[in-house]
């Protein structure tokens, strides 16, 4: 039995034996990825680098338990997350615990923003310091709250000092909140921290230094997103914010307003290589002693205008901006307005050449003073040679520095059409002068505006050919206007064209020009013209209209062309109208007083020309009284309304009158002797050609004699004639007409008087008078009435004390008692209580009535002055005890009371309208009441107490108890922020109501911080560093430096391209990152050695099995039963190998070239694969073991037996 299971069991041992050793090869398990996100992603924001959030069908739960590193995980409960950044791990980012506290004194102020236990400290009172506050730590908010923060009695250097690690907000909660600096000497210092501005109000700071209210250093940086900084002041420089080098000042919105600088930049100063970005906001009405009221730039600082205003500042020079030094300021977008300056750039004034300044976009409504080197000396001139902003030209060297930036002469860099207006007259001094555009590949194409004024002394003198020739030699595609020009333009050379204002046009408008200039031009095809030389062939839309010439103009050739014209020398097409000559013109060519044209139809139009013998096709000839008296300034006029002709004027370079524009004309006192002309006017005629004839005046005429003039003593007009009045002069006897000019009357007649009026009439004692009046005129006479006398009545007429008897007539003039007749006091009678004493002679009632006797007590209503009452007894009055009248309305009233009082009947308890107190009224008399406080019942938070006698509720309710904590969107204060805890207003803990709007408005945190969401890294501007921006809220920001860690020359964060790979020392690599850079070349690989590279000398590639060095031929041998024999083979010595054919591209095994020895039967086959070592050593332990096992088996059971 033992023998056959270990039979067995070596069977089983031999089958394992001949299975492939492959089948025990271990299996690999695939590794899953692992998430390398630091948070966990949203459904909104996957992180596309990560193995699993960028898997297919990755889900935001699946990301969120995989957000820590794998080798940290913890095992949770099943449904819980990690949280991707602890708490603590947060508060120690941000400095802080994320908590807020209000202060109230300077002491609680300064503790809280040295601490670390308070992110943001907010007012709860007006603070006044006297010390610095310092902040070195991030995330610091001081929240104004509507109070206010005021440096004290004592001066405190600075409110704030921000520095390096710190970063501090200011805003302000409440309305008004500011942080006044009291006019001392302080202000914010932010040395190499960071400074955000938010909202509320920076006032009354002031320095004795640079920087009023922010003085940046040590790479600080200074935010303003709102609020405003005002009334701030410096004595050196910046009134409000002073940028240090290496500094950074961004300005989104907010104002800075009323800031002043005692020397530079009213508002703010940009030093060394310093920053400042403005996207928006207001700087207004500030200023500086000397340069740049609102922005002044120095070095190699920068300042960027995308938006915002710069509006109402001034300084002497810049009185918007300032830049110096190889400074520059860019202006994208955004307004300066309404800025003036002293010396210079109301809006911008560039000082030197080495600054720069790019307008791109926005607007300026003040000018913008440029620097121009100029040889050694250094030229202003205001404008950018745009439409919107033209050059401004007003000095001979302006005018030469314009001259150079169109030829681009001078070291100008070129613009041929820039756009250019003299502001002045110009003198150049008889200087030679290079003309504008002095070829036609450098032709002036801008346009020119001379806005009237004149460029005198122009001394032009060209002997080049060709030879173009005047202020301008060349112009095309533009427009010159409103400019004269005064001197002379000569030109000695062929193919020579000259002209005042230009030597050659082609498609030019050319308007509202004269010229005064002496043109000549001697040489082979000259074409001379007063405003224009020559107009090119191929001109098709040339203007040239409303000008003239006054000057000589000449042209000489050998051959014979010679063209001269007073205002053209010679066109072909264009369009030239309303123009006038009065120069000389000689040529040998073609002459024309006005053009010289090629074809009928395009010959000037409506033009004139001083007439003689001569006569022009050209134009029409007037005389010089005509061009002097205005009959062809109307011609030039041609009924238009904006005409540029104004008025004839008397020109000293043509010694006559002649029509010119607005403001032109000299000085001239017309001279001549004044001659009648017979029909009431004067005339002379002046040397200058003008005829003045006026009107005769002085003198005066009489009724007979006529004026005598008192400029030319003739006599005119008519005599006066008498002039009789319509109405009558009168005497006592007689009236008559009078002459209003002298002593003549006429219609002399007596008066006839009328009937006549009564006018005053007679009385009992005075006469009366009659006034008579002529039927004629207004003269009058007056004769006596004698008076009346009394007639008196027979009845008598009474008053109250007195009788008499009065006149019957109506004018009676007795006025006086003494003259009535009869006139006595009244007498006789006896008065009663009820009846007046009657006089005996006149029977009229007179005196007083006696007085009643109210002594009679008699109760009847018709005495009842008041009835009985609750209180009172009824009251009745006295009655007389003759008449029995009532008392009443006598002056003692008499009464007597009578019965008894009635007594209250009260009705019910009511509350009264001020809810502390209940009245009943008696219903017996409503005026009858009684008040009382009201009591009993209990109060509580939402209801008041309830009278017990009355019902009604009275007092204040109980108070809130706002102890309640419940995190519940209607108790929501600030929802939580990247930094920021949420805030939740505490509830009433009985009814439930808010503390919002309640004095203290308690408050309390929940939950946590939302943590920052990162946006991508963005390289910055300086190229060093680079910044995210936090999405869900912008205003958070972390820059840092670029670093290349991994050497692969790009900044590991941002990817911005720091280096590029270079290959000095010839290996193939990049120096720096090691970086492949290039293959090996060169060299030929051989079996034995590689190829050599050419370049480094390094063995690179593959042998080349093919190129062996010593091939070696064996023939084949047969094999026998006691040796082995071969095939025919080659063998090489360079690599050692063995090959079939003798080109050596077949290679074969060592062991293939050995044929076998001839079969010998006495040997056994041999079986199994014996290469695995290892398994046949485990197979013989297995082995061995199971045959122990087999043994100890064996023997148990024979034991056991």
């Amino acid at each position: 039995m033992k023998k056959r299971l270990f039979s067995i069991l070596l069977a089983l041992c031999m089958v394992l034996c001949l299975v492939p050793t492959t089948a025990f090869a271990e299996s690999e398990t695939e590794e899953l990825p692992v998430c390398t996100c630091e948070t966990a992603c949203t459904a909104e924001a996957m992180n596309a680098d990560c193995p699993i959030c960028d898997a297919e069908g990755a889900l935001p739960e699946n990301c969120a338990k995989c957000a820590q590193p794998a080798d940290d995980a913890a095992v949770q409960p099943e449904g819980e997350v990690s949280d991707p950044q602890p708490k603590t791990a947060l508060t120690a980012l941000i400095g802080g615990s994320e908590t807020a506290t209000e202060v109230s004194t300077a002491d609680e102020l300064t503790a809280a923003i040295a601490g670390v236990n308070f992110d943001t400290v907010k007012l709860a009172a007006n603070i006044s310091i006297s010390i610095s506050l310092t902040v070195n730590r991030p995330d610091v908010t001081l929240d104004l709250n509507g109070y206010t923060l005021t440096c004290g009695d004592t001066e405190c250097d600075d409110i704030f000092s921000v520095n390096e690690h710190g970063n501090l907000t200011v805003k302000d909660s409440g309305t008004g909140g500011k942080i006044d600096g009291q006019n001392n000497n302080c202000g914010f210092s932010i040395n190499g921290g960071i400074l955000t501005l938010k909202s509320g109000t920076i006032i009354n700071c002031m320095t004795d230094g640079d920087g009023g209210a922010v003085d940046i250093s040590d790479g600080g940086k200074f935010e303003m997103s709102g609020g405003a900084i005002t009334n701030c002041k410096a004595s050196d420089d910046s009134g409000a914010v002073d940028i240090g080098d290496g500094c950074t000042f961004i300005m989104n919105s907010g104002t800075i307003s009323g800031c002043r600088a005692d020397d530079d930049a009213g508002a703010i100063f940009i030093k060394g290589n310093a920053s400042f970005l403005m996207n928006g906001g207001t700087i207004e009405n500030c200023s500086a002693g000397n340069y740049g009221g609102a922005v002044k730039i120095r070095n190699t600082s920068r300042f960027t205008m995308n938006g915002g205003t710069i509006s109402s500042c001034t300084a002497q020079q810049g009185g918007g901006v300032y830049v110096d030094g190889s400074s520059t300021f860019t202006m994208n977008d955004g307004s300066i307005a309404s800025c003036t300056a002293v010396n210079g750039g109301n809006s911008v004034f560039v000082v030197k050449p080495s600054a720069s300044f790019t307008m791109t976009g926005g607007t300026v409504d003040g000018s913008i003073a440029l620097p121009y080197k100029v040889g050694n000396n250094t030229v202003y001139m205001d404008g950018l040679g745009t439409a919107a902003y033209p050059y401004q030209i007003s000095t001979a060297d302006q005018l030469k520095l314009f001259r150079d930036i169109v030829n681009g002469a001078g070291g100008q860099t070129q613009n041929r059409g820039a756009y250019a207006v003299l502001t002045a007259d110009i003198d150049l001094n008889n200087e030679p002068w290079t003309p504008i555009g002095p070829d036609r590949d450098s032709a002036y194409t801008g346009t020119f505006d001379g806005q009237g004024h004149t460029v005198k002394n122009l001394s032009v003198t060209v002997n080049v050919q060709p030879g173009r020739a005047g202020l301008f030699g060349c112009v095309k595609d533009g427009t010159i206007r409103k400019l004269t020009v005064a001197g002379s333009v000569s030109c000695t050379a062929n193919q020579g064209w000259c002209g005042g204002i230009a030597g050659y046009a082609m498609d030019e408008t050319i308007e509202n020009c004269a010229s005064l200039c002496t043109v000549s031009c001697t040489g082979i095809d000259a074409r001379v013209g007063g405003i224009v030389g020559l107009v090119d062939y191929n001109s098709r839309t040339l203007i040239i209209r409303d000008c003239y010439n006054i000057g000589k103009i000449t042209g000489r050739s050998d051959n014979g062309s010679g063209d001269a014209g007073g205002i053209c020398g010679f066109y072909m097409n264009g369009k030239i109208s309303n123009c006038y000559n009065v120069g000389e013109i000689t040529g040998s060519g073609y002459v024309s007083k006005i053009a010289v044209s090629a074809y009928n139809d395009s010959r000037p139009t409506n033009c004139y020309y001083l007439s003689d013998t001569d006569t022009d096709l050209n134009g029409t000839a007037k005389t010089a009284a005509e061009f002097a008296n205005g009959d062809v300034l109307d011609e030039l006029k041609a009924g238009r309304n904006d005409s540029p002709w104004d008025s004839c004027q008397y020109v000293a370079a043509a010694k006559i009158t002649l029509p010119v524009f607005k403001g032109q004309g000299d000085a001239h006192e017309h001279n001549g002797n004044w001659t009648s002309n017979g029909d009431g006017t004067h005339s002379r005629h002046c040397t200058c050609n003008v005829v003045e004839t006026q009107n005769c005046s002085g003198g005066t005429a009489t009724c007979t004699q006529r004026a005598t003039c008192t400029v030319c003593g003739a006599e005119y007009g008519d005599a006066l004639g008498h002039d009789f009045t319509t109405s009558w002069t009168h005497d006592d006897n007689e009236h008559w007409k009078q002459c209003s000019r002298c002593d003549a009357k006429d219609d002399v007649s007596p008066h006839t008087w009328d009937s006549g009026t009564i006018t005053t009439a007679p009385t009992c004692t005075k006469a009366g008078k009659k006034t008579y009046s002529c039927t004629k005129c207004d003269a009058t006479k007056i004769e006596p009435i004698p008076a009346t006398g009394h007639s008196w009545k027979s009845d008598w007429t009474s008053d109250a004390t007195h009788h008499w008897y009065e006149c019957d007539n109506k004018n009676c003039d007795v006025t006086d008692n003494a003259g009535k007749k009869g006139y006595a006091e009244h007498s006789g009678g006896k008065a009663t209580c009820t009846q007046n004493a009657v006089c005996e002679f006149c029977k009229a009632e007179y005196g007083e009535k006696l007085p009643h006797d109210f002594t009679a007590e008699t109760v009847d209503a018709k005495y009842l002055k008041s009835a009985a009452t609750c209180t009172e007894k009824a009251v009745y009055y006295k009655s007389c005890a003759v008449c029995g009248l009532s008392s009443e309305g006598t002056a003692d009233e008499a009464t007597f009371f009578s019965g008894n009082a009635l007594d209250h009947n009260w009705g019910a308890w009511t509350q009264n309208s001020d809810e502390k107190t209940h009245t009943r009224i008696c219903k017996r008399d409503t005026s009858h009441t009684e008040t009382e406080n009201c009591h009993g019942g209990t109060a509580t938070c939402t209801a008041k107490a309830v009278c017990t006698v009355c019902g009604g509720e009275y007092g204040e309710m109980a108070a809130h108890s706002f102890t309640a904590e419940k995190a519940e969107a209607q108790y929501l204060k600030s929802a939580a922020t990247c930094t920021e805890k949420a805030i939740y207003y505490k509830s009433c803990a009985v009814c439930g109501l808010s503390s919002e709007g309640t004095a203290d408005e308690a408050t309390f945190f929940s939950g946590n911080a939302l943590d920052h969401n990162w946006g991508a890294w963005t390289q910055n501007s300086d190229e060093k560093t680079h910044t995210r921006i936090c999405k869900r809220d912008t205003s958070h920001t972390e820059t840092e430096n670029c670093i290349d860690a991994n050497k692969d020359h790009k900044c590991d964060i941002c990817d911005y391209i720091i280096s590029e790979c270079a290959d000095d020392n010839k290996d193939h690599k990049c120096d720096y990152c090691g970086k492949k850079l290039t293959e090996h070349t060169g060299g030929k690989a051989t079996c034995k050695d590689k190829a050599k590279c050419e370049v480094c000398g390094a063995e690179y590639g593959e042998l080349d099995a093919k190129n062996h060095t010593d091939l070696k031929h064996f023939p084949a041998t047969a094999a026998a039963k006691t040796t082995e024999g071969n095939i025919e083979y080659w063998y090489c010595e360079g690599c050692g190998k063995y090959y079939s054919d003798k080109d050596g591209t077949k290679e074969i095994k060592k062991a293939d070239t050995v044929t076998a020895k001839l079969k010998d039967d006495s040997k056994s086959p041999q079986t199994g694969d014996t290469s695995n070592l290892a398994l046949w050593i485990a197979l013989l332990f297995v082995s061995g073991g199971a045959a122990i096992g087999t043994t100890v088996v064996s023997r148990k059971k024979k034991y056991n037996r």
